[in-house]
């Protein structure tokens, strides 16, 4: 047995003029194609059970988003809301949770039907673009949570249903303004503590 063929994989093939030739696939590089392509499963599994977890949140997220909503406009002043959901935290919650696991249901059933489609790729968007476009998709999907929810729930007057819809608007933008401040917060208190560590290594 020729040696250079037990280090290769050898294939017959046909160029343009019909002439038979020889081309050699080394077995490195079809481990390194295996090796990749094991990398690859691996990472669609992980995206899928990140879309799953995500999903699965999805009550306790819109619940969160129609609390700080509600916050938010009661603290304004600005609309008046509805003596029954003055001061409650369950009326709101409760809309939202109501709406996050109807959109939770949906979305898994898509999730699953996505597993059998061809992906798309989406690295044709920028970082900005990317970040408007998920905050777009969070406020779009709140609304709709909301107007399910408060379907649900019984609230569905006009009345409380604008409520509900601008609360499901407000609360993604206040949920990021939190996580947003937070994150200075954090990146402030790091920042501090290693300028007082060098003043203090400088005595």
């Amino acid at each position: 047995m020729n040696p250079r063929c037990a280090l290769t994989k050898c294939v017959d093939a046909k160029d343009a003029d019909g002439m038979s030739t020889e081309c050699i696939v080394t077995t490195k590089a079809l481990q390194h194609q295996t090796r990749h392509g094991g990398f690859s499963t691996l990472s669609s599994q992980h995206d899928d059970f990140s879309s799953f977890a995500e999903a699965s949140a999805s009550p306790a997220k819109y619940a969160i988003f129609q609390v700080l909503g509600f916050k938010f406009i009661q603290a304004t002043g600005q609309f008046d809301i509805p003596l029954c959901l003055s001061g409650s935290f369950g009326s709101s919650a409760k809309v939202g949770a109501f709406g996050g696991a109807v959109l939770t249901l949906l979305y898994l059933g898509l999730l699953l039907r996505r597993r059998h489609l061809p992906q798309e790729d989406g690295s044709s968007f920028s970082s900005f673009s990317s970040f408007v476009l998920v905050l777009g998709k969070e406020i779009v999907y709140s609304v709709l949570a909301a107007i399910i929810g408060a379907s649900i729930a019984g609230r569905n007057s006009h009345h409380e249903l604008f409520c509900f819809t601008l609360a499901g608007v407000l609360g993604p933008i206040i949920a990021l303004m939190i996580m947003v401040g937070i994150l200075a917060l954090i990146i402030g208190a790091v920042w501090s503590t290693g300028k007082f560590k060098n003043w203090c290594s400088g005595y």
